[in-house]
């Protein structure tokens, strides 16, 4: 075929095996490993249409899709298109529009996306005007531009592209997902099953929160943590709890497919194990909802346990919380996360909004002064909200931001919205803000921006464009930078509460304790070698240390030339003939592959920014992205064996789902890092 066109099932990846059957779904993920399991059924028809324009057997595609389409997991499958040798050119797109199916009364919000193998500018068509025409209609003005379109369906910024930086890394989660409503208790149950009154198990029935109880009214819930109980020490210990779990969670579990829910049924389908400990010492840490109308943050006491929908970040300095509360942030989150729902909300994504985050640090203008405004200023929101809603049981933080946008927008205030504006004192919020986004554009440089033109769309819009522009140009520097992390001159991230915070040491203070420590590591070495060594190894070894001697490398002083300054105008590394190598050409210093990919920028050796000077460490180290741009063939199968005849579209599904019939070897693009992923592991 010359196109292919079709509109695929709208099935989302939870839902798959309840619409398709696990057979099919098998079938499908086997065929296609190449797509992420958590992609949307349609992205395999995306898949295949995209590598068969590449090969050349079509000219273009064109697909009817949900606005999911630029969600992390979807979005993944066109970023290896676009990015591939041979690479795919998005001719057009529709990223959100609505879509209303009178007989079947669905109202979604869907993308269109169009496809071709020849290089050429893209359309974008943005929905500015949607209302409602009657007859289950939908009258849309659309904006058009040209340019290069991205894998996230826009022109302009490429934020896309941005990867995760290794000082974000780890430090967010979504909370933890149940797997049984069996879990939840109220107060009262939680005293009737003994809290209060049998030791320890305050720490296995705790405060329980979710989307609605932050952004709405709390239901005032509890849930029974199990997690680190066998099931043997819980019914010794708790014997009132294991009955509770038996008979309201295990029912449930028993018939759930997956060994590891079924097993331990008496835990948490997904308990978060590997983010606990980032919570440890912490007295409290920063939440947000993951998909909600507006972003908002706000600090949840430690002893608050977060559900699946609410995105929890392991940081108790209120510095983070101002810079991530300001719309620095907010509209990189808007537009690297996504919309989702009938509502089009904006989705917060930690992988694609948080982890590429790049937060200012003391090379951008964030001075102590400075750092402290910041601080208070974000803990005076976030008491100011607090209080309000203590106050009066009717404010909620949906209600307070929507009379802020309409402030904002100079809307006119409904009566409810004028009674929420007194008891909200939203003017107050308003003005907090304000002095928050004031506050931490002068901590990154861009003063000059100046305030969000509210007012006036067009400009807002070229207001965050020229803000993503920055922020993009900034992230990819941002991932050799050793400093800048949330909290720059905060102590650590996970610092216990009330501990002294630690000051950045003067600029290359830890580059020169990092020289005496391996100078006096070199003379050892040669100590060892002339036989003066005090250190006594085992028997068949010594030979060995001898030969591993040898390919260690030389103080930093024979790589630069005489004359040169600290890095003698050259990183340690960049080797060149001449003074720096031996007479037999080859160089003093043999570079680790984290020096290597240090040399990439010599003046990360000795910026002058937070942890400056410091060797990298598990957090304060390179942010190196790897991303894979092709993935090998995978044998496919006979026509109709793996799946049978579905929707039209070019042919049948049993077709649609065969591979062209070119083999692609992997590559990865390491962004200039020597080593590939050994690099990246010895940064950690």
């Amino acid at each position: 075929a010359d196109f292919i066109v079709g509109n695929p099932p709208f099935i989302g990846a939870g839902p798959m095996r309840a619409a398709l059957g696990d057979g099919y779904v098998q079938a499908l993920r086997g065929v296609w490993a190449d797509v992420p399991e958590s992609a949307d059924f349609v992205m395999y028809w995306w898949n295949h249409a995209a590598a068969t324009v590449r090969a050349g057997e079509a000219r273009r595609f064109g697909f009817i899709t949900t606005n999911s389409l630029r969600q992390t997991f979807n979005r993944r499958v066109i970023e290896a298109h676009l990015g591939a040798k041979n690479p795919l050119t998005l001719a057009f797109a529709i990223p959100d529009h609505p879509w209303v199916d009178g007989a079947q009364g669905a109202a979604v919000r869907v993308a269109m996306s169009v496809g071709t193998a020849q290089p050429e500018e893209g359309r974008l068509l943005t929905v500015v005007d949607e209302r409602a025409s009657g007859n289950d209609e939908v009258d849309v003005r659309l904006d058009e531009r040209t340019g290069l379109l991205h894998a996230d369906l826009r022109l302009g910024a490429d934020v896309g592209s941005a990867a995760g930086l290794l000082a974000n890394r780890a430090l967010s989660s979504p909370g933890v997902k149940l797997h049984g409503a069996g879990f939840i208790v109220t107060p009262a149950e939680a005293a009737s099953l003994g809290l209060g009154s049998v030791t320890g198990l305050e720490q296995h029935i705790r405060i329980y929160r979710n989307g609605r109880d932050l952004n709405a009214t709390s239901r005032n819930v509890m849930v029974i943590d199990l997690f680190g109980l066998s099931a043997e020490a819980v019914r010794e210990r708790f014997p009132a709890v294991f009955q509770w779990v038996l008979e309201r969670v295990k029912p449930e579990r028993d018939q759930n497919n997956r060994d590891t829910y079924r097993l331990n049924w008496w835990i948490f389908g997904e308990p978060r194990r590997d983010f606990r400990p980032n919570l440890r010492g912490l007295s409290r840490y920063i939440a947000t909802v993951e998909t909600s109308r507006h972003r908002m943050f706000q600090f949840l006491d430690a002893s608050v346990l977060p559900d699946n929908m609410l995105i929890a970040i392991a940081i108790d300095d209120a510095a983070a919380l101002g810079v991530l509360t300001s719309q620095v942030h907010i509209e990189w989150s808007l537009v690297t996360g996504g919309r989702l729902g009938v509502g089009n909300d904006p989705r917060y994504n930690k992988t694609r909004c948080f982890e590429p985050f790049p937060f200012p640090a003391e090379d951008t203008g964030l001075t102590a002064a400075l750092d402290d405004h910041i601080r208070q200023l974000a803990e005076q929101l976030d008491g100011h909200r607090k209080a309000r809603q203590a106050a009066h049981t009717s404010v909620t933080l949906t209600g307070l931001y929507n009379v802020l946008a309409k402030l904002r927008s100079g809307e006119a205030l409904t009566p409810t919205d004028k009674l929420l504006h007194e008891q909200g004192l939203v003017s107050v919020l308003r003005s907090l803000h304000d002095e928050v986004d004031a506050a931490v554009l002068q901590a990154y440089g861009w003063a000059d921006l100046g305030a969000v033109p509210w007012h006036d769309e067009p400009a807002r819009a070229v207001w965050t464009e020229a803000l993503l522009e920055r922020l993009v140009a900034f992230e990819r520097p941002a991932r050799r930078r050793r400093g800048a992390r949330p909290g720059a001159l905060a102590a650590s991230r996970v610092s216990k509460p009330g501990a002294p915070r630690r000051a950045a040491g003067p600029a290359g203070a830890g580059r020169d304790r990092h020289r005496h420590r391996h100078r006096h590591r070199h003379r050892h070495q040669h100590r060892h070698r002339r036989g003066r060594g005090r250190r006594r190894h085992r028997p068949g070894r010594r030979h060995r240390h001898r030969r591993s001697a040898r390919r260690r490398r030389a103080p930093r002083r024979a790589c630069r030339p005489a004359g040169a300054d600290a890095h003698g105008g050259r990183h340690p590394g960049r080797h060149a003939r001449g003074a720096d190598r031996n007479s037999a050409g080859r160089p003093l210093h043999r570079p680790r592959p984290v020096e290597k990919a240090l040399a990439a920028d010599p003046a990360d050796a000795g910026g002058t920014g937070p942890g400056a000077g410091r060797w990298p460490g598990r957090r304060n180290g390179l942010a190196i992205g790897l991303s894979a741009t092709a993935v090998p063939a995978l044998p496919t199968t006979s026509p109709g064996s793996a799946v049978e005849p579905g929707v039209q579209v070019c042919g049948k599904l049993g077709d649609l789902l065969q591979r062209p019939g070119d083999r692609r070897e992997p590559s990865h693009e390491h962004l200039g890092v020597p080593g590939g992923r050994r690099a990246e592991s010895q940064c950690r």
